[in-house]
């Protein structure tokens, strides 16, 4: 999964329209054949070499989102803005079929049942939204056949950013149809992108 938040503060990882019956996101039991023509295979990675690399994870320590932005007021976190990157590469769809009972990552519910994505996009955003003062969210896509690992793309088509939870979960759920993944996963844009924002505000 790849959904990447940065912070002004510390910019520091957290999260061409076609028809729907040829997008794998929407239709699962689509055959390899547009991962294979529209973009590389993912990378295999042997099962704990990214936990090797970067040590344990801590366990929870919160039960509820309100314990955990209590904890960040107490760390000194004052205020924040908060820029979301999606990853729509391929990956997506390997992940899906080994974790998530076969579905891609970004499949959307008829039943209101959240995706992951969904999921931490909820998360990320009610957590940081007492620390967010305009509720303005710059969001952003990445590694679909039409920026594949050179670019990305708003979540607005005029590149504004979105207003507040509902807006920009509103804009996935419009995107994730319209978009075929690729690859391959390259941060760097998704990076330049928001320093460049960090840069016009500060």
């Amino acid at each position: 999964m790849g959904l990447y938040s940065f912070s002004s503060n510390s910019l520091a990882a957290c999260c061409s329209t076609i028809c729907q019956i040829h997008n794998p996101f929407i239709n699962h039991k689509i055959s390899g054949w547009n991962l294979r023509f529209h973009g590389q295979p993912p990378p295999k990675h042997r099962r704990g070499e990214i936990s090797e690399a970067f040590g344990r994870y801590a366990p929870d320590r919160f039960a509820t989102l309100d314990e955990l932005a209590q904890a960040l007021e107490e760390y000194g976190v004052e205020n924040c803005n908060l820029i979301i990157g999606v990853d729509f590469t391929a990956s997506n769809l390997e992940q899906g079929a080994r974790t998530f009972g076969g579905k891609p990552l970004h499949y959307l519910f008829d039943d209101g049942q959240l995706n992951p994505y969904q999921q931490v996009i909820s998360i990320i955003c009610k957590t940081l939204r007492k620390f967010d003062a305009d509720s303005m969210i710059p969001a952003f896509g990445f590694g679909d056949v039409e920026t594949t690992d050179e670019a990305v793309f708003p979540f607005w088509p005029d590149g504004r950013e979105c207003n507040g939870l509902e807006e920009v979960l509103g804009r996935y759920n419009a995107i994730v149809p319209e978009r075929i993944p690729s690859g391959p996963t390259n941060f760097a844009p998704l990076i330049n992108s928001a320093i460049d924002i960090v840069n016009k505000t500060q």
